[in-house]
């Protein structure tokens, strides 16, 4: 399911990039490829391996022109973020962190390849120089890495899990209703139509 973010990075596939970011993306798949072995993996990993922690990677894609059209030795920048998981992870937690990855690849993909973007740039929200500042980034990013870290060993707590768990059942609930009531439809392919959305 990564396989288009794939080629769209691969140093075989991608000559025309300039070395450093063939050896950036280089780098960054073979720790993608190292996630992704985990996330395939069955059973409890041993505790010596570790939490997995989130954390973004870098990668440089293609530059094209709006009209569609690549340009040669022009790359961009991307970071494909890496969800957390915890040494416990059991398979709903290894299916809900792929998930998140495909999802983030696909996105990723989908932003347009070119020098301008849709997006205005958004002022930011602090515009003190100085040490206020400077102190303000270090606390943020203190607490966001004990988040991190907090949720890679533990897990998701249990508030969390019940909610996952609430929605699953309400999804199941409301597409067997769905269901029964698609299934009443006389016209045949209405019928397909709507059974085949529920899914």
């Amino acid at each position: 399911l990564l396989g288009e973010f794939i080629r769209a990075v691969h140093p075989d596939l991608t000559p025309s990039f300039p070395d450093e970011a063939r050896r950036i993306n280089q780098r960054s798949l073979a720790e993608l490829n190292a996630f992704v072995d985990r996330l395939e993996s069955e059973g409890v990993r041993p505790l010596e391996e570790g939490p997995e922690a989130a954390r973004e990677l870098p990668f440089f894609r293609a530059q094209q022109t709006r009209a569609g059209r690549l340009l040669a030795n022009r790359v961009l920048p991307m970071h494909l973020a890496l969800p957390s998981l915890p040494t416990s992870a059991d398979e709903p937690d290894r299916e809900f962190a792929a998930v998140r990855l495909i999802r983030d690849a696909e996105v990723l993909l989908e932003m347009p390849a070119s020098a301008f973007s849709d997006k205005p740039d958004v002022p930011p929200l602090f515009t003190q120089k100085g040490a206020g500042r400077s102190a303000f980034d270090k606390l943020w990013w203190r607490q966001t890495q004990d988040e991190l870290v907090r949720e890679a060993i533990h897990g998701p707590d249990d508030d969390e899990v019940r909610l996952h768990v609430a929605k699953r059942v309400f999804a199941c609930k409301y597409g067997h209703q769905l269901y029964r009531r698609y299934s009443r439809i006389k016209h045949n392919k209405r019928r397909k139509l709507k059974i085949a959305k529920i899914d």
